[in-house]
């Protein structure tokens, strides 16, 4: 994480604050007062939940160092992620309000007057859309999977602090600064920063303390070319001096043409995403250059297969067989050979082996829980009997237990039979297959129970002997089968073999009650987490959409048709985004697909970036047109007013997530590309395009079946539309 931020952050965090010196002139400097106040308050917060000192599963395992069993759990590359999306928002959010405030200044109010001003429309922005992106990652924390859960406890954490510093610090640091640096600036930096940010308007900039104010220049006696004025002679509407009118312009008078040709265009990427599939290979977890990697990635030049150091193993036991009475033996033995050689995932880090006891176990893998998958508790029954149900019993001189045997012809059958599945179905290599029922010297060669009896009487040590003490347990009543892939378990083709391997485990002539068949793996989970997503990720994606659409547009428009608009150009803006990531990483740079948790994370981060600049466009017509504007007139008006602001800022978005473009980590590269092509097309595309085609379609029906004044402020083509109807009246 270290050398992505000298690599990207170092590089795109002052290439952002360009943008926002370029946009709001040397006030921009308080950005870099709020931004590492949100990024500490932010991570502290974050620190606590990741001890488990606010959120515990097991309130009973709390102490004051924290928590057992955390709810929150963050994946390693959450703080990269964490600190890109802090740089874009409080960038964006002093943007929002520095500008709000220049242009109160500009109309003559007083410093304090001004940042009143700027906080009641500004710093309503600002909570909407904190609520906005806040809700988006609320949605997160409804996912079962704890990883995806925890990324949307972080991502709102962060919302409701940068809208919290940027609606309390920002301004008093306006009410301090700005009177103080009045006297402070001298002349040549005014002429230097009024060189720097010449006006794109008519009329002058000056110093203001640390500010550059647009002084609109005097009034001529001649009207301007463009200016209309309403039939009643009631205001007036500029439709001249911006790019963005006539872009506006170009929306209403081809507006049909316009939203064909988009959804046009959406057509491959729908394509595409209905083809999309989610990668659950570990090495996108790990940068690319990385030792540990590089020499995994070098064993297949030395004709060694990445599936001899994680191979699949295949829990097989049989209730038929029969029982043959067993002297004396240690559980505990049975619990170490469990934890160590076939479930390391139960083994914390730096934990001596040789603690590892059955009470060890219960304690504190807690496989008796409920909350455990059937198939671990399935798997410290059998393999070690004395884990769960038959926890630690002792013989004390009693008659010796009687468990199934291995040793049996109906295991055996059934051993040899799940063997030739695996091989005539699914395609693999008998070489790739190790279990008792087969010879270390010759895999293809199976053997009956009686051989294998009569091979473990061999006096001395012997290969196969030495391969049933490694695949069955000290009371022979279970073994296992070993499955070996080329490129391992957590590749793309291991994933698609242990989910082939577990419909066939789950098929009746292998989980019967004769004979019981139980696939695991070190990446199990992954494929568990993987099939969760894919069932929950649709629910959470519409229904996080749909509530935040209809709550913040519907209560705040008074209107259906708005938060329909919304929500079909959100859909737009993730299909787009979508289509174009599942191309890049599975066609360019061919890598198995996206990683299974970037999706659905992103998707809900994607939901209320589409929704913010959207809402902040909506809110000024709205404001407009209860103003009197026409809908039309308020739609080019807001194009012209806000327009520039909202572009500058989605530029701000589109650098700070560069930076993750720029890491090591092929995790990371992807959140980068699906943030970049987030704010790009929908700064670019569809809130420049495609919301005012729509809102041109629907005019007045816009804010149905809330009402409106009757309009008096017109654009040019319906003041003719006026006239021309008073004619034929």
């Amino acid at each position: 994480m270290i050398r992505d931020f000298e690599s990207g952050d170092a590089i795109t965090i002052p290439v952002a604050w360009l943008l926002l010196l370029y946009a709001c002139g040397p006030s921009a400097v308080l950005a870099l007062v709020t931004l590492p106040v949100t990024l500490l308050v932010s991570f502290a917060v974050l620190l606590q939940l990741a001890r488990g000192s606010w959120l515990c599963k097991d309130r009973e395992t709390w102490a004051p160092g924290g928590c057992a069993q955390t709810v929150v759990s963050f994946p390693d590359f959450a703080p990269a992620v964490y600190i890109d999306i802090m740089i874009a928002i409080s960038f964006d959010y002093t943007l929002f309000l520095l500008t709000r405030f220049r242009e109160e200044l500009g109309r003559g109010h007083s410093t304090r007057a001004a940042v009143w001003r700027a906080l009641q429309k500004a710093g309503r922005v600002i909570v909407t859309s904190g609520l906005i992106l806040m809700l988006s990652f609320v949605g997160l924390t409804r996912c079962s999977v704890d990883v995806i859960a925890s990324i949307g406890w972080g991502g709102a954490v962060l919302c409701a602090t940068a809208m919290a510093v940027h609606i309390t610090l920002l301004p008093s640091l306006l009410l301090f600064l700005a009177p103080c640096c009045e006297h402070c600036c001298t002349d040549a930096c005014g002429l230097v920063s009024g060189f720097l940010f010449p006006s794109p308007r008519r009329g002058r900039w000056r110093r203001r303390g640390l500010l550059l104010i647009h002084e609109a220049a005097a009034p001529v006696d001649s009207e301007p070319a463009g200016l209309v004025r309403s039939p009643v002679g009631q205001g007036e509407v500029d439709l001249t001096h911006s790019r963005w009118v006539r872009l506006g312009l170009i929306c209403r008078d081809h507006r049909l043409k316009l939203i064909a040709a988009i959804l046009l265009l959406l057509l491959p990427c729908a394509f595409v995403v209905s083809s999309m599939e989610l990668s659950g290979n570990q090495d996108l977890l790990c940068p690319r250059d990385a030792p540990s990697l590089l020499t995994l990635q070098s064993l297949p030049q030395h004709q060694l297969s990445i599936g001899l150091l994680q191979p699949f193993y295949v829990l097989a036991y049989n209730w038929d067989a029969p029982s043959s009475p067993l002297g004396c033996h240690d559980d505990d033995v049975d619990a170490r050979q469990l934890v160590i050689a076939h479930a390391p995932w139960l083994l914390p880090k730096g934990i001596d082996p040789s603690v590892i006891t059955c009470p060890w176990l219960e304690a504190t893998a807690h496989l008796c829980k409920p909350s455990q998958p059937e198939y671990k508790k399935t798997i410290a029954e059998r393999f070690c009997l004395g884990t769960c149900e038959n926890y630690c019993h002792s013989v004390n001189g009693t008659t010796p237990p009687t468990t199934p045997s291995v040793l049996s012809s109906a295991l055996f059958n059934d051993l040899n039979d799940f063997r030739m599945v695996l091989t005539t179905e699914l395609g693999l290599d008998p070489e790739a297959i190790r279990d008792i029922a087969s010879l270390p010297s010759d895999r293809t060669r199976r053997l009956n129970h009686t051989e294998a009896a009569g091979l473990l009487e061999v006096p001395g040590p012997t290969p196969y002997k030495a391969q049933f003490v490694k695949y069955t347990n000290s009371e022979q009543s279970a073994t296992l089968v070993e499955v070996l892939l080329s490129d391992g378990p957590a590749g793309k083709e291991g994933l698609e073999v242990l989910k082939a391997i577990r419909a066939v485990a789950q098929r009746p002539r292998f989980s019967d009650e004769g004979s019981s068949f139980v696939v695991f793996t070190d990446v199990d989970d992954i494929l568990d987490m993987i099939e969760q997503v894919n069932v929950e990720a649709p629910p959470l994606l519409v229904g996080t959409t749909s509530v935040v659409t209809f709550i913040i547009a519907g209560l705040a428009f008074r209107s259906v048709l708005v938060p329909l608009r919304l929500l079909l150009t959100v859909v737009v803006t993730i299909i787009f985004v979508v289509g174009l990531s599942v191309w890049v990483y599975g066609t360019l740079i061919p890598v198995g697909g996206l990683y299974w948790i970037v999706p659905l994370s992103c998707g809900c981060l994607m939901i209320g970036l589409s929704l913010d600049y959207d809402v902040f466009l909506i809110s000024e017509i709205y404001e407009l047109r209860r103003a009197g504007y026409s809908t039309e007139a308020a739609i080019l008006r807001a194009m012209g007013t806000e327009s520039a602001t909202i572009t500058t800022a989605g530029l701000i978005m589109t650098v700070a997530f560069s930076s993750m473009l720029l890491s090591v980590t092929t995790v990371l590269n992807q959140w980068g590309l699906m943030l970049v092509a987030t704010s790009l097309i929908d700064t670019f595309l569809v809130r420049s395009v495609l919301v005012p085609s729509l809102m041109f379609s629907f005019v007045e029906h816009n804010w149905w079946p809330g009402r409106m004044p009757i309009p008096t402020l017109l654009s040019h083509m319906e003041r003719r539309h006026v006239a021309a109807d008073s004619v034929l009246n």
